[in-house]
């Protein structure tokens, strides 16, 4: 399957080969939108198609479809109707272009972060809402940096690497992935993007401070400041070998991701004093709502957000 390791039978990690689409995750979604829209994205049902191919924006929420994804809505509120355990269905207000819109469903799936989840969900049983103040959120930030080449690394012999001490922790020059006709180079001296990682824990503080002080450092921190320290970190790890950052970067792309990963604590995966694990209780639906991020993993991946979308939509359709 693209975007994943091939295996056959019990063959080794090893001999696997992992794969970076262009877009992220958006090489999933267009899986998803082309088998429940099929006219919503140019081609045939091949993955080339699917992937290369334009998204016809307006096909995605025509009246006629089976199935209408709406752009630019965000939902701000989700309702029992009646008692949670009787009730026939959900009030779900949403908001686009400025209004507010209400509709009804017979159940719904939260897929969106914890965060987002507690603020949305009206009256949360008290096992859940305890449950989720146990979910703690750190910031990211992954800047990408435009290079006109990467001969520097070349010479060092690696294209990713890891540092203790200094501004982040890693970067990488993701594998380009051949799609169709689509074929990015990978070669040193052509130009391509190498991704900085960077976290903001705070050691020795309570794990519910860390997280807010993340926040604080990366949103009040400006972007000069970010270009400089990048910029040093890189002369630090590649002047030897070549770097020269006015020549070699072309430019700097950061993406503040605030509420970016959950950290797991002691309890976090199983009991700790006898109490309820927090992720199992968030498993359990409440009434007609079921729950499905990849926070519940404890470690956030693809791979994990599937396997809880899964368990929620059989929940989901269990109470129909």
């Amino acid at each position: 399957m693209p975007g994943f390791p091939e295996f056959q039978g019990h063959r080794s990690l090893r001999n696997s080969h992992w794969h970076s689409f262009p877009g992220g995750n958006d090489g999933f979604s267009r899986c998803f939108i082309k088998a429940l829209i099929p006219d919503a994205i140019e081609g045939n049902k091949r993955f080339a198609d699917i992937h290369n191919r334009r998204v016809l924006f307006p096909a995605l929420d025509r009246e006629s479809n089976k199935v209408r994804l709406r752009l630019s809505a965000s939902v701000v509120r989700v309702e029992q109707e009646g008692v949670p355990e009787t009730g026939r269905g959900l009030s779900v207000v949403y908001r686009k272009d400025s209004k507010l819109y209400r509709l009804k469903a017979r159940s719904v799936v939260m897929a969106c972060g914890s965060r987002l989840t507690r603020k949305v969900v009206s009256g949360l049983p008290a096992a859940h809402a305890d449950a989720y103040t146990h979910f703690h959120v750190c910031p990211i930030l992954v800047a990408n940096v435009a290079i006109t080449n990467w001969r520097f690394l070349y010479r060092l012999g690696f294209t990713a690497c890891k540092w203790a001490d200094g501004f982040g922790f890693g970067c990488n020059i993701r594998k380009p992935m051949y799609v169709g006709n689509y074929r990015p180079p990978l070669h040193p001296d052509k130009p391509t993007v190498l991704t900085f990682y960077v976290s903001f824990h705070q050691p020795g503080l309570p794990i519910e401070e860390q997280g807010e002080r993340g926040r604080k450092k990366l949103l009040g921190t400006s972007y000069a400041e970010f270009e400089s320290r990048i910029v040093g970190q890189m002369k630090q790890l590649f002047s030897e070998a070549g770097f020269i950052a006015d020549k070699d970067i072309a430019g700097i792309i950061l993406n503040r991701w605030t509420y970016a990963y959950v950290n797991p604590q002691p309890g976090f995966y199983f009991s700790k004093d006898g109490l309820p694990v927090p992720r199992d209780i968030i498993r359990k639906p409440f009434g007609r709502i079921a729950f499905a991020h990849a926070e519940l993993n404890g470690h956030q991946h693809w791979v994990a957000a599937v396997d809880e979308g899964i368990r929620a939509s059989k929940q989901a359709l269990a109470s129909f």
